[in-house]
């Protein structure tokens, strides 16, 4: 983890099995937080 990557909020994203577009919706939230910079995001599919 760099100097950058530890002043950011860390997130998990769960992103789902069935229930929903999750393949479409989990990236795109993902691109979201992390473009603003201020989140470095770890995705789960499990």
């Amino acid at each position: 983890m760099n100097a950058a990557d530890h002043n950011k909020i860390e997130v998990l994203l769960l992103s789902g099995k069935n229930n929903h577009k999750w393949q479409l919706t989990t990236p795109a939230i993902q691109n979201v937080l992390e473009g603003s910079g201020r989140f470095k995001v770890t995705v789960t599919n499990n």
